[in-house]
């Protein structure tokens, strides 16, 4: 039996606009010291304090508190400039180098041509893999895929583009990597177009490495998200196996909506180690979260006539906005997120489900029997609005380590029921999958035969 995985290591992937750094040192704007270590205070106009002047500022005195209700925030100052830059660099002739740079991180999609629909699989996982394979090449390697979905608009690439640059900034500070473009504010044109694959910086030049699978946003109509209008420039369609899908032809208004919501689930829940779900918190957020991540998953089950390990799901719940603080730990917000879920037997848009899971004799009563037909477990992760830097890299933090545990323990289930798939095995079924249901929809594919 092969060793459960031991994630770290560094490497470059591609590499985009790069974070400058200032060339002085910052100093204090109350004792000039540049030899201490500094703090910027953002409530405070981004001000800097050391350690031994912060508290001798009004606004930073024992029980007072900001306009937020809660007590200004030290903030480190290469977070504040590593998530600025995620946040405000935002330029129109930036965006349009950001998007053709990444249309080679496409691993699979749909396009529209001349006679209908077209499935599209490129050579991304193998040229990951490759890129970042050690001197060693005979060794077997096994890729731990986290598939992130989410609405569009909710946040989805934003939080994965931290992530990534998180874990560039503490792994391998020197590299940059790939990660998702996030749009303008406001725009609303959807931005993610189909799947696309990055590797993680931590893990990337081990034997286990983790692969984050940005899926397109769901419910983003049929407007062409910005990614796809640079793909079809891109050398990423030279490299790419082209097959029409046979269904879409029998569809009367087949769409890529339609296609996002049934075709990436198929591929992303049957092959994925942990799906992070990507929802912004507001009014019956618990709720709307339930059914789409049941929906989503739904897709896929339905589809597979093998008994399989089922992912791991992870939560993170956007945009929170001033909860108590002990409500920001994983065990908790967990809790809570299970006991703001509505009676499930009174959400309309679950009754087909349950009903067919309770014809195949699961009795399903609450929404942590709902969700444990389609994932192995669940974790909820808050992620709080952008003012609160430092909160806000704690719980991508968070989020990460969330993210090795549960790939880790994924890995451990399958390896022990003989379905750990190396990378060149995960590159031919998921080929062999999405060829399959790009023949048919509705034809389930029987994944453990396939291994």
């Amino acid at each position: 039996m092969a060793a459960s995985p031991q994630i770290s290591s560094t490497e470059p992937d591609t590499a985009p606009a790069a974070i400058t750094h200032p060339t002085k040192p910052p100093s204090c704007v109350a004792c000039k010291s540049t030899t201490k270590k500094v703090w910027t205070c953002v409530q405070c106009g981004h001000f800097n304090f050391c350690d031994d002047c912060w508290g001798n500022e009004r606004p930073h005195k024992p029980g007072v508190k900001g306009i937020d209700g809660r007590p200004h925030e030290k903030t480190d100052i290469d977070v504040v400039e590593r998530l600025n830059h995620i946040f405000h660099n935002k330029r129109k002739e930036d965006l349009d180098w950001l998007f053709a740079d990444d249309a080679k991180t496409k691993w699979f999609g749909v396009d529209k041509g001349s006679n209908g629909l077209i499935f599209t699989y490129t050579d991304r996982l193998t040229s990951i893999m490759v890129k970042t394979a050690d001197l060693d090449a005979s060794a077997a390697r096994f890729p731990l895929l986290v598939s992130f979905v989410g609405r569009t608009g909710g946040g989805k690439s934003t939080i994965l583009q931290m992530l990534v640059r998180q874990q560039q900034a503490l792994a391998s500070p020197g590299s940059s990597f790939s990660a998702p473009v996030i749009g303008l504010t406001d725009d609303p044109l959807p931005t993610s177009a189909d799947v696309n694959l990055y590797p993680d910086p931590t893990t990337h030049h081990t034997r286990y490495p983790v692969l984050f699978a940005d899926c397109e946003g769901l419910g983003g109509g049929e407007s062409v998200p910005h990614a796809k209008q640079y793909q079809r420039d891109a050398s990423v369609t030279e490299r790419a196996v082209e097959q029409k899908l046979q269904w879409a032809m029998n569809v009367r208004t087949p769409s890529r909506n339609h296609t996002a919501r049934t075709l990436f689930p198929r591929i992303l829940h049957t092959f994925s180690d942990v799906v992070v779900f990507v929802m912004q918190e507001a009014k019956r957020a618990e709720t709307n979260a339930l059914v789409d991540v049941v929906q989503w998953a739904s897709f896929s089950i339905e589809q597979s006539t093998s008994p399989r390990v089922l992912p791991h799901l992870i939560i993170a719940l956007n945009r929170t906005d001033n909860p108590e603080d002990q409500e920001w730990g994983p065990e908790t917000a967990t809790e809570s997120f299970h006991g703001a879920c509505e009676d499930i037997t009174q959400v309309p848009e679950l009754a087909a489900i349950t009903e067919g899971l309770a014809r195949h004799g699961k009795s399903i009563k609450s929404s942590r029997d709902l969700l444990a037909c389609f994932y192995r477990t669940v974790t909820v992760i808050r992620v709080p609005t952008k003012d609160r830097y430092m909160q806000l890299d704690h719980q991508i933090g968070e989020l990460y380590h969330h993210i090795q545990q549960k790939s880790a323990e994924s890995y451990v289930m399958k390896n022990s029921a003989g379905m750990a798939l190396s990378s060149n095995r995960l590159h031919l079924l998921t080929r062999s999958a999405l060829g399959h249901f790009a023949e048919d929809l509705d034809q389930p594919f029987d994944f453990k035969l396939s291994i």
